[in-house]
């Protein structure tokens, strides 16, 4: 009888060292979160000194895309000695445990700095690894000028 106990218990013991070593090899877990959504996109007046205002994103969850316009004028330096575009931090929201990334680079909210003259992609990626891919359009708001009329 003892022989048979001594042979079960040497089947438990590998099958708990067999679990063991499955769950420390970095298996998904479970109850990783799936959600990977942005919920927020911005260019604050914060981060932004020369806004006057934030300038705030439209969300379509459904096609991935982020609306957003910037008038002309916030590219514009002040300074006319300096040349070329001024770069915006963005401000943005995800999903907790969720990540965006641009490229392979991850990215922080208010330290996410371009010019943000054309369309971009970004990446959420959920804490289980899904990812969702976000296209952040730009739309420049040109400023029509004024004609005097003719006398």
């Amino acid at each position: 009888m003892e022989t048979g106990i001594k042979k079960y218990m040497g089947i438990a013991i590998a099958i708990c060292v067999g679990c063991a070593a499955v769950l420390s090899s970095g298996c998904k877990n479970l109850t990783d979160s799936s959600e990977k959504d942005l919920t927020s996109f911005a260019f604050k007046k914060d981060n932004n000194s020369w806004l006057n205002k934030d300038i705030v994103g439209a969300i379509d969850q459904a096609s991935g895309t982020v609306r957003i316009t910037v008038p002309e004028s916030a590219y514009k330096y002040d300074d006319p000695s300096k040349k070329g575009n001024r770069k915006f931090k963005a401000s943005f929201t995800i999903s907790p445990h969720a990540k965006l990334y641009k490229g392979t680079a991850e990215q922080k909210s208010g330290a996410l700095e371009d010019l943000f003259i054309e369309n971009k992609e970004y990446k959420v990626v959920a804490e289980d690894g899904s990812e969702k891919t976000y296209t952040i359009r730009i739309k420049i708001e040109y400023t029509m000028p004024t004609v005097a009329p003719a006398d």
